[in-house]
């Protein structure tokens, strides 16, 4: 079986996390929008995509001291796991995109509950620059054991057994973009969780 996968338990140490969802309280938050709809029924979260990005210039959105090291932490992965796992996809050593999102239940339209259902994510691209999503990596941000009920993530079973459950704190991975992948509905507390894509040409 291909390594698809790569995943690391404590990537991210606890006072950390435990410091950024402090500062996921200072960020302003917008639904997830796909296919131009917000709370799509396949979609239902919050996302931040500026705070890391550098796009912003309201210093209040910012990325804090937190959530800087939090993004060098990431492309260090990036960087070597691609090297070692990946055999150097091409693609560069810093992720272009990386958002911070939310799951909320109390949050969430009345009847619903956060999630994401069955998708992959190289269908997100830059088509001026011909480009497409190529890596995931994933950082669990909230305690599943403490701060949140469900939100498991699961893959498709056609790449394999994999115990990572997406429901602890600092744990991470990183896999192509291609894989299909879902989080299952949040049903209390708040899941915060950070992604990041970097992008390259399409697979050869």
């Amino acid at each position: 079986m291909k390594q698809y996968f790569y995943e690391n338990m404590k990537a991210v140490p606890i006072d950390l996390c435990k410091q950024i969802i402090k500062d996921c309280e200072t960020l302003e938050w917008m639904p997830a929008l796909l296919n131009s709809q917000t709370y799509h029924d396949k979609r239902n979260c919050f996302i931040n995509d500026t705070a890391m990005n550098g796009e912003s210039v309201e210093r209040s959105q910012a990325a804090t001291p937190a959530l800087q090291s939090l993004k060098v932490i990431m492309n260090t992965y990036l960087k070597s796991v691609n090297k070692s796992i990946y055999k150097g996809v091409d693609t560069p050593d810093d992720f272009a995109d990386i958002q911070v999102i939310k799951y909320a239940p109390s949050e969430a339209p009345a009847g619903t509950l956060p999630h994401f259902d069955w998708h992959t994510d190289d269908v997100w691209t830059q088509p001026t620059l011909n480009l497409i999503r190529k890596l995931t990596q994933v950082v669990v941000i909230s305690d599943g054991d403490k701060d949140f009920e469900g939100g498991k993530v699961e893959f498709d079973p056609l790449h394999g057994e994999l115990d990572y459950d997406g429901r602890k704190q600092g744990s991470m991975i990183m896999f192509p973009s291609f894989l299909k992948h879902r989080v299952l509905d949040v049903t209390s507390g708040i899941r915060y969780a950070v992604n990041g894509w970097s992008y390259g040409p399409s697979w050869r």
